[in-house]
C-alpha cells in the first residue's frame, strides 16, 4: 500500500513538472498484460462494444489464425446445419449445427480453424437429408446438425447431432426427433391419413416443434444471437418441418439461418455461415414428391481486446 501511494504521489508530482514519470510508466507497461496480435480469417474487423474496443477475425472457410503475440481470445464456433428430409409426405427439418462460445488462451503460433459444410437435402425419391459437418477452433469443436428424416409411408427418426434433426411424417408410422448434444432436439413427425407432416429441426436456443395436423406449425427451433462479428446476428436456427399440401395450416417456419419447410414445394436451404438447418420438403398432392433443403455452412469468429 505504501509503495502504491508513493507511486501515485510521484505521478501527481510529474503532472505539475516536479518529477520525470517516464521510468515508472515504463515499468508499468512492461508488467501489463500483452495485447493479442494476430492475422487470419476471411474478414478482419475492428469495432467497439460496451466501451471495449475489439478486433475480430471472421472465418467463413477453413484456415489458420496466426498469433505474433498470444493472450486471451473469445471464440464463437458453429457447426454446419443438417439437411432437411425429402418427402412423399412431409420431411423433417434439419437440425442446426452446434453453437459454442468460449474464452481461451492462445500462444504465439498458429491455431487451425475448420468450417463445417452443411448437410445435403434429401432427394424427392424420397430420402433423408445428411448430417452437417463439425466446425472447430483448435480443440473447441461444434458438431454438425442432425439430418431431417424423409417423409415416407414408414418414416424414420431424425438424426442426432449438435442440434437434433426433425422426424419425417409417414402415412403408416412416423419417427421421433433426433437428440441434440449442443442444442435443442428435433420435433416428432405426425402420422395421419391423406398426407403427413414432418417435425422441425432443433436449434441452438430451443427444440424443434412436434408436427401436428394443423396447428401449431412444425417450426424449427430458435437459434442464438451473437455480436462477435460486430453486428447482432442470429445463428444455428433449426429447419422447419415439411407438410403435405393436403393438410391445413402452414409448413414449418424458421429463423436465425434455418430454412423454412415446404408445403407442396421443396424445403428451403439454411443460410450459409450460420449453421442453420435445411427445411423439410412437402409433397404436392397427387402431383410430385419434394426435396429437402441443404443445411447452412458453419462459421468461426475469434475476437480479442484491441490495443489502445
Amino acid at each position: 500500500m505504501k509503495r502504491a501511494i508513493a507511486i501515485l504521489a510521484m505521478l501527481a508530482g510529474a503532472a505539475f513538472g516536479q518529477w520525470d514519470a517516464t521510468p515508472v510508466l515504463s515499468v508499468m507497461r512492461a508488467n501489463a498484460t500483452a495485447w493479442v496480435l494476430a492475422t487470419g480469417g476471411n474478414v478482419t474487423t475492428n469495432y467497439s462494444e460496451g466501451g471495449t474496443n475489439w478486433t475480430a477475425h471472421i472465418f467463413t472457410s477453413s484456415g489458420t489464425l496466426t498469433a505474433t503475440v498470444g493472450g486471451v481470445v473469445w471464440a464463437l464456433v458453429v457447426g454446419g446445419g443438417g439437411g432437411g428430409g425429402g418427402a412423399l409426405n412431409g420431411g423433417g427439418g434439419g437440425g442446426a449445427g452446434g453453437f459454442l462460445v468460449s474464452s481461451t488462451n492462445i500462444a504465439v503460433g498458429t491455431v487451425s480453424v475448420t468450417i463445417g459444410s452443411g448437410g445435403n437435402g434429401g432427394a424427392d425419391t424420397p430420402t433423408s437429408g445428411t448430417s452437417g459437418n463439425s466446425s472447430s477452433f483448435g480443440s473447441l469443436v461444434a458438431l454438425g446438425g442432425g439430418f431431417g428424416s424423409m417423409g415416407n409411408v414408414n418414416a424414420t427418426n431424425g438424426g442426432a447431432g449438435g442440434c437434433g434433426g426433425g422426424a419425417g411424417g409417414g402415412s403408416t408410422s412416423s419417427g421421433a426427433g433426433g437428440i441434440g448434444s449442443q442444442g435443442g432436439n428435433g420435433g416428432a413427425g405426425l402420422t395421419v391419413g391423406g398426407g403427413s407432416v414432418g417435425g422441425g429441426g432443433g436449434g441452438a436456443g430451443g427444440n424443434g416443434v412436434d408436427a401436428a395436423a394443423a396447428s401449431p406449425i412444425p417450426s424449427g427451433g430458435v437459434g442464438t444471437t451473437n455480436t462477435y462479428s460486430g453486428l447482432a446476428t442470429g445463428y444455428a436456427g433449426g429447419g422447419g418441418g415439411g407438410k403435405h399440401s393436403a393438410r391445413s395450416g402452414d409448413a414449418g417456419s424458421a429463423i436465425d439461418g434455418g430454412g423454412a419447410g415446404g408445403k407442396g414445394v421443396d424445403g428451403a436451404s439454411g443460410t450459409a455461415n450460420t449453421g442453420g438447418g435445411g427445411g423439410g420438403g412437402g409433397r404436392l398432392s397427387g402431383v410430385a414428391n419434394k426435396a429437402g433443403g441443404a443445411g447452412g455452412s458453419g462459421i468461426v469468429i475469434v475476437r480479442y481486446v484491441r490495443a489502445p
